[in-house]
Order: C-alpha cells, then sequence, then structure tokens
C-alpha cells in the first residue's frame, strides 16, 4: 500500500484523497474477511448468447468471462454494459443470477445490439461513480463523470439502457468508487451532455493512476472487463 499512497497523496493538496483512500481500503480489506472468495462466471460470447458459470471459460466463441463474488450478490451491486452509442444497460448481477440465466446453459436473448458494439463491462457499488471520454464531431475530446445511484436496473440484457453520453462518440469508460467522488467533483454532471473539455480537466492524468491502482487491487473492489 506504500505505493499507492505516495500516488494518491501526490494528486491532491490536503486529507481529502487521502481519507478517502483509507476508506477504499477498509471497504477492500472488509471483503477479504469473507468466509468464501468463490467466484462466479457471467459468460458472454459472440453470437449475443450468455450463460453463467463455475469456471472461466476460453474455448472459441467467448467474448467477455465476468468474474462475480459473493458481496456481488446484493442489492446494492451493478453489473454496467456499456456501449459505444453512449448508453449503459444497467443490470443487478443478483437478480441475472435468480432469474435470467441457469448453470451450463444459453440465454439466447443476450447482450448484443443491433446497432452498437459492447466497450466495457464494469461490476460494481451502485453508489459509484462512471467516468465517460468521448470526441465530439470536430473530433475534440471530452469527459464527464455522472452517479449511477439515481439509475434504476433494467430486467433485461438486451434492454437499450440509459443515454449517458448523446452528442458524442464515447471511446473510454472508467469506473471511480465512490470514496473518491472529490477527484471527480470538476465533471459531476446530470444529463447527456457530452461534459467538459478533457484538456480542461487538469486531475486527469491522476484519475487514470488511480483507476490502474484500484483495478490492481485484490479482491477487487470493482470488477472492469476489457474489450477483446
Amino acid at each position: 500500500m506504500e505505493e499507492m499512497d505516495k500516488v494518491v497523496m501526490s494528486m491532491h493538496q490536503g486529507m481529502t484523497i487521502e481519507k478517502a483512500l483509507q476508506m477504499y481500503t477498509k471497504r477492500v480489506e472488509e471483503m477479504k474477511l469473507m468466509k468464501t472468495l468463490t467466484v462466479r462466471w457471467i459468460v458472454l460470447y459472440q453470437d449475443g448468447k450468455v450463460s453463467r458459470d463455475r469456471e472461466r471459460r476460453e474455448y472459441e466463441g467467448v467474448t467477455y468471462n465476468i468474474p462475480t463474488y459473493p458481496w456481488h450478490y446484493n442489492k446494492q451491486s451493478r453489473l454496467l454494459f456499456c456501449y459505444d452509442n453512449g448508453h449503459i444497460n444497467i443490470m443487478s448481477p443478483l437478480e441475472l443470477f435468480k432469474d435470467k440465466l441457469r448453470y451450463n446453459g444459453l440465454k439466447s436473448n443476450g447482450y448484443n445490439q443491433n446497432d452498437c458494439k459492447l466497450m466495457r463491462v464494469f461490476v460494481c457499488d451502485k453508489d459509484d461513480y462512471i467516468v465517460i471520454c468521448s470526441r465530439d464531431s470536430k473530433g475534440q475530446s471530452h469527459i464527464k463523470a455522472q452517479t449511477l445511484a439515481s439509475r434504476k436496473p433494467h430486467g433485461k440484457m438486451d434492454a437499450v439502457g440509459n443515454v449517458f453520453v448523446k452528442d458524442g462518440t464515447p471511446y473510454r469508460w472508467m469506473v471511480v468508487p465512490k470514496e473518491f467522488k472529490s477527484l471527480i467533483a470538476p465533471i459531476l454532471l446530470r444529463g447527456s451532455q457530452i461534459g467538459i473539455l478533457l484538456d480542461e480537466y487538469r486531475q486527469y492524468a491522476e484519475l487514470q493512476k488511480l483507476i490502474q491502482l484500484v483495478f490492481a487491487m485484490s479482491p477487487p473492489a470493482i470488477v472492469c472487463v476489457l474489450s477483446q
């Protein structure tokens, strides 16, 4: 944790980020105290079909293996499908496991949408924040953050989802833990606007470093599945 302390302390003058790091670390440490760290996998296939499994699947046709842990099986967790049209289909891992899938079986009505591409998948807490980098019609990069807490989960994997960016093309999605809200306060916006110019967000480099460190923690509070 010493390396993380140095990076985070260099981000911000004062104690806000340091305190946030302590709170986030406590959340991750509490996860380690759970009796079991059994992983369950949500497996997505190129043709849009979905299954859940007790092990990771590597054979041809598998696009994503999404790990879920015991602390994701509650109403506070969110499963985010982030698309290149600026939409996010927000689901509950708990409900998905209870009603939508069966072990070693395929669900044909899956995550694929006809006119857009799935870019990122996240498993996180409902009180965490989504950060989106987009390009406008002139090719300029913008950045914005939004809360997930006010968004009600959808009941279908193929739902069109909520519009997070309307007048722009997303090229990067990130999730910021709720403890680090102060880092994204300047870009925390409502609605579907594209956000502020990236060049005007002075903390972007620090945000990237923080995200890398958060994803490197084990067990993770946030699961990020990269596009393949």
